[in-house]
């Protein structure tokens, strides 16, 4: 269940949570797949350092620029809560990281 100080923040901006389903696979904090309005977003939330979030927010910013994958918008950061656009899971065939490999290497060259 989604945290009631998280759902108060969500709502005032983004409106009504009308759906939540638990994604599993987080090992450090909970996944969910909210609807707000026709929106869906992935909700990312749990006690975790204080930076945590914004850190994996930074880190998808890079990688979406980087053009190699698909990698969805941060919505919103918070210390307690990552909230991203919703992208459906596609079909992940015999050859994805066949393919995944080569088009991942370019993400590595950019320097900080």
């Amino acid at each position: 269940m989604i945290p009631h100080s998280i759902q108060e923040i969500i709502e005032k901006k983004f409106g009504t949570i009308t759906n939540s389903q638990s994604i599993g696979g987080g090992c450090i904090a909970h996944a969910t797949k909210i609807r707000c309005g026709n929106t869906s977003y992935f909700l990312k939330y749990g006690n975790l350092p204080h930076d945590m979030f914004q850190k994996e927010a930074h880190g998808l910013e890079e990688i979406r620029l980087s053009n190699t994958i698909t990698c969805p918008h941060v919505i919103e950061v918070n210390p307690n809560f990552l909230l991203l656009e919703y992208i459906d899971q596609g079909l992940q065939t015999h050859t994805f990281f066949t393919l995944f490999g080569p088009s991942s290497q370019g993400s590595n060259n950019r320097t900080y």
